[in-house]
């Protein structure tokens, strides 16, 4: 009996046990400002957009902005913009150790630190632009992501 509830355990564990799932993307961080905002971000004539603007670190190979696409992953969105602070294309997962890139003196957001009351933040990649709406209703998806929080 105490073998058959052992066997019984055994099967249970390993159909039920939890597995990892890891979350390929593919990064394209070589897109302009502007690419990504018109044919990603907002991608449909019921806006007019001007005044984009980035600021982040452009790393020898890449950028610390870009475009990304979930390929065949199960990662909660088909594609959209990545917004880092690293390479956009350390992203593409799955990240075992905790990345750190990019110098110190790149500097944080300031409106995010008035936002939030701190100081002598860094590494902050901002994406910006203007758009006036054409419709009743604008909506943006997002995920915020951090491994350091």
């Amino acid at each position: 009996m105490k073998f058959a509830k052992n066997i019984l355990f055994l099967l249970f564990s390993i159909a039920y046990s939890p597995s990892s799932n890891a979350q390929y993307i593919s990064v394209d961080d070589n897109q302009t400002a502007q690419e990504l905002v018109e044919n990603v971000l907002i991608n449909s004539p019921c806006a007019n957009v001007s005044n984009i603007t980035v600021s982040g670190w452009a790393f020898t190979s890449g950028n610390s902005y870009g475009y990304f696409n979930a390929g065949t992953s199960t990662f909660p969105f088909q594609d959209g913009v990545i917004l880092s602070t690293g390479r956009a294309s350390s992203a593409t997962g799955p990240n075992t150790s905790l990345l750190s890139e990019g110098p110190a003196t790149w500097q944080g957001d300031a409106d995010l630190q008035q936002a939030i009351g701190e100081n002598n933040t860094i590494n902050a990649t901002v994406l910006e632009f203007d758009f006036l709406p054409l419709a009743n209703k604008v909506s943006f998806e997002y995920i915020f992501s951090s491994e350091q929080y």
